[in-house]
């Protein structure tokens, strides 16, 4: 095979590995979230799919075994609530009514098995009033 054909494949390849990796990336960090409500309405097309619903942890859903390390609460938004299950660490600020995001994927039984918790801590990030 001539040495310029053998370069422009190699090349070919090189350029289109590099694409799949940037447009996974892309895909990975611009997943858009569901509010609890949208993804109750949606869920016979996002069930068994990975997505981020975003509400908070509803008030006296929360079973933590430390022993097996398995977290199961309920995710809430207006009257809209979804059961979830979420194996390992509890994270440090996860309480009643915290806001979260929940990454996972939706199982046919209506549980959320979260992958990972984000808790948000809005008061962490907002700007100090002035004068206070």
């Amino acid at each position: 095979m001539n040495r310029k054909i053998r370069l422009a494949i190699v090349g070919a390849l090189f350029v289109a590995a590099l694409g799949y990796l940037i447009s996974t990336a892309i895909a990975n960090t611009g997943m858009y979230y569901y509010t609890v409500a949208e993804a109750v309405a949606l869920r016979p097309e996002l069930e068994g799919r990975f997505l981020r619903i975003n509400g908070e942890v509803a008030p006296d859903t929360i079973q933590w075994d430390p022993v097996g390390m398995v977290l199961t609460f309920e995710v809430q938004e207006g009257g809209h609530r979804i059961p979830a299950v979420y194996h390992g660490a509890r994270p440090d600020t996860f309480a009643a009514g915290a806001p979260i995001i929940v990454e996972g994927r939706w199982e046919a039984s209506g549980t959320l098995v979260a992958e990972q918790l984000l808790m948000q801590c809005p008061a962490h990030y907002e700007p100090a009033l002035p004068n206070a």
